[in-house]
């Protein structure tokens, strides 16, 4: 059985959502708090366990709960209770929220979502993870470009590989290159996964870099302008 804590700012509310959830027996409902100070007191002693945060208690008072919570007791699992609004979500999700239970879902859906993350696994829509993923994305794009660096090892390419490469470089997409090598999308898309993993790199631009840098690609090949390089 799941114990599962509240944490929401109106108190007949929250007993309503709480007796709710230990009517149906499938979850352990070990209380509510109506703030967050009043939370991490009566959470210090739990180990294990799901505690829902709702909305009411205002978006930045919420990122500061689930923050709190994830930094004094990282085994806990935290779901947002409220609206789907993605630019929040994502914050939420930044802070180390497991997922979130919208205002519309039904006990059912609610239970549903507490055993699910309780089993680690992080329930979202398509939408959501969508925006999460761009959000991880722009983080990315935010890291200081590693330099390219001199290889400690002799890279060897197949010649199909060196082809793949050449036509990335010159700044040709997967498409056009399935195309023009009279091969399959899924295709390219292996060797430009073996060619990363040579190079021990994550983007192609980097592949790239190092490729010129160590002689695997010669001039009079155009030299790439990196826009564009990563679909």
């Amino acid at each position: 059985m799941v114990d599962v804590f509240l944490v929401h700012r109106y108190r007949l509310l929250a007993e309503a959502i709480v007796g709710s959830l230990a009517a149906n027996g499938k979850v352990s409902c070990i209380g509510s708090a109506d703030n967050r100070l009043a939370a991490m007191e009566q959470l210090r002693g739990l180990e294990t366990g799901v505690v829902l945060v709702d909305a009411s208690l205002g978006r930045r008072e919420v990122c500061d709960t689930i923050r709190e919570i994830k930094a004094v007791l990282p085994d806990l699992n935290v779901l947002f209770l409220g609206d789907e609004r993605e630019e929040d979500l994502v914050d939420y999700i930044e802070a180390g929220a497991s997922g979130y239970v919208p205002r519309e879902a039904s006990l059912e859906e609610m239970l549903d979502t507490i055993e699910a993350v309780d089993r680690g696994q992080t329930p979202c829509s398509p939408r959501v993870a969508a925006s999460v993923l761009a959000r991880i994305e722009e983080l990315v794009g935010q890291r200081p470009e590693r330099s390219a660096h001199k290889l400690d090892r002799a890279v060897q390419l197949t010649p199909r590989e060196s082809e793949v490469l050449r036509l990335v470089a010159a700044g040709l997409r997967n498409k056009e290159i399935a195309s023009q090598l009279g091969i399959k999308l899924p295709t390219v898309k292996n060797h430009v996964h073996k060619i990363l993993d040579k190079f021990q790199v994550k983007r192609r631009r980097e592949a790239i870099r190092m490729a010129f840098e160590n002689g695997l690609l010669e001039d009079p090949l155009p030299r790439p302008s990196f826009s564009g390089l990563e679909g």
